[in-house]
């Protein structure tokens, strides 16, 4: 399996940026992107945010998440993911085959 390269990570977490997000899911989205930067990566996986990381993230910065907040970057981290390992799959596909004359 490919190893995760930060310019793909990077490239799939601009690839879920969408419209402006309501005012709710600011803080999330913000908390998000800082954690999501602090994710392990190797060996052709994408490690997910955890819950420890969210209450060291709180610990850390005196920022107290809400049970939303929670569920929300949780979610993205979901979609996140699933998006980052559908490219990582692609990449460790074999090339298609040269059917050009010449």
């Amino acid at each position: 399996m490919a190893e995760a390269q930060p310019e793909m990570l990077e490239a799939v977490f601009d690839e879920i940026v969408g419209p402006p997000l309501p005012s709710v899911a600011v803080r999330a989205w913000d908390v998000f992107g800082q954690l999501s930067g602090t994710r392990s990566a190797g060996m052709g996986s994408i490690g997910a945010i955890t819950y420890t990381e969210l209450v060291a993230f709180q610990a850390c910065t005196g920022i107290t998440l809400t049970p939303l907040d929670v569920a929300l970057i949780r979610e993205a981290d979901g979609a996140f993911l699933s998006m980052a390992m559908a490219r990582l799959n692609r990449a460790d596909d074999p090339p298609a085959p040269d059917t050009s004359e010449g």
